[in-house]
């Protein structure tokens, strides 16, 4: 075996070895296989024969990889790929936007924040807003939701979650959205409406309220946060 045929052997099939790697790269399985294919077969001839220069496997080989038409042709079809693929994130990007600004504005942090002071305040509800008199059952209501509201946000995974970090961020939007529902409809589901203003009046509000901070926090806790899950859950 010739030192020159092993060098330029070698040479040959350099290019074409990282042209599929960046075929794969690019996810082109099918077409990696085929050059893949080609490739060996194309090895095997310039191994059977690899002190004879002028094998046409060789030369076919090395030719296709010093090839500026070919190289130039990859190139803009890479380049035009790219650029295909940039503007559908682009544009799946904008039509996003404007849901996700809407559905993002109040982080996890601050939102932990309101789920205490919104709990707190429907224990003391009936007392603070004079009901505690006029209606057993929004009293009840308003203490057990408050309480139940308290209990979900210390054992949920965002920075509110004293307890444990049992549940999921969004598990717990779709409990808010839920307790807000049930507190806004409560006085006429279970008839204390009729007691006046300062029985039902509290209800919707903090029920309405309930629902659109469900809508508008950010799914995902902050970066502390998630470290601290995180290392909770390796300990």
């Amino acid at each position: 075996m010739s030192e020159i045929s092993a060098e330029r052997y070698f040479a040959a099939l350099r290019p074409v070895a990282t042209r599929l790697a960046r075929l794969v790269e690019r996810g082109d399985r099918l077409q990696a296989d085929l050059d893949s294919r080609i490739v060996e077969q194309a090895k095997a001839a310039i191994s059977a024969r690899l002190d004879t220069t002028a094998d046409p496997a060789f030369e076919l080989l090395a030719g296709l990889a010093r090839s500026p038409r070919t190289r130039d042709r990859g190139i803009r079809c890479g380049h035009r790929r790219q650029r295909r693929v940039v503007g559908r994130v682009n544009k799946a990007t904008r039509e996003r936007r404007g849901v996700r600004m809407l559905a993002k504005l109040i982080p996890t942090k601050a939102h932990a924040a309101m789920d205490y002071a919104v709990g707190l305040l429907l224990i003391a509800s009936p007392w603070l807003f004079e009901f505690a008199d006029e209606s057993t059952v929004a009293t009840w209501i308003a203490v057990l939701a408050g309480v139940a509201m308290l209990g979900l946000s210390a054992i949920t995974d965002y920075e509110g979650g004293l307890l444990a970090r049992l549940i999921p961020m969004r598990t717990h939007l779709l409990a808010d959205a839920g307790l807000g529902l049930l507190l806004a409809v409560s006085p006429w589901l279970f008839g204390f409406a009729d007691e006046g203003t300062n029985a039902w009046l509290p209800f919707l509000a903090i029920g309405l309220g309930e629902i659109a901070s469900a809508a508008t926090t950010d799914p995902e806790p902050g970066k502390r946060s998630r470290r601290r899950s995180t290392a909770r859950s390796a300990a």
